[in-house]
Formats: C-alpha cells, structure tokens, sequence
C-alpha cells in the first residue's frame, strides 16, 4: 500500500543529519532526471548495485515513480 507516503509523511526522519548529507551530494552530481529514455550516473551505479544484491537471475532494473507502475511492469 503506497498510499502516496511521499506527499503526507516522511518515513525516514524529517531532517536527519545522514539523509541531508546524502542529499547535498547528489545535487553536486545531478539536480534531476526523469529516466524517461535516459540515464544518469548515480542511476547506473545503483542499477549495478541492486543486481549484485539481487537472486541470480534477476539482471534488470526497472525505475517507477509509483507502486502501480512497478507491478504493472513486473507483471509484463
């Protein structure tokens, strides 16, 4: 259940010291990115990571913006 957590609440800590840090540098690396097509750095370096912790076999990686869009795209 989503729920859209994003909008109404933050799960990890409003302002926590190890989130603002991680922040900041992503910003010194890429403001934003839509995925639509495209990639960025810190996407490829977490799609390679993923797979490395990921059962053998499962060697995609796929970015939803919500949780209706990744089942749907897991289903397919």
């Amino acid at each position: 259940l989503d729920a859209i957590s994003s909008l109404w609440c933050n799960v990890h800590g409003h302002r926590h010291p190890t989130i603002d840090a991680a922040l900041r540098a992503q910003l010194d690396r890429v403001a934003h990115t839509t995925l639509l097509g495209l990639a960025s750095q810190p996407s490829i370096e977490l799609a390679k990571r993923l797979i490395e912790l990921a059962p053998p076999g499962l060697t995609r990686v796929f970015y939803s913006d919500a949780g209706a869009t990744a089942v749907e795209i897991a289903l397919k």
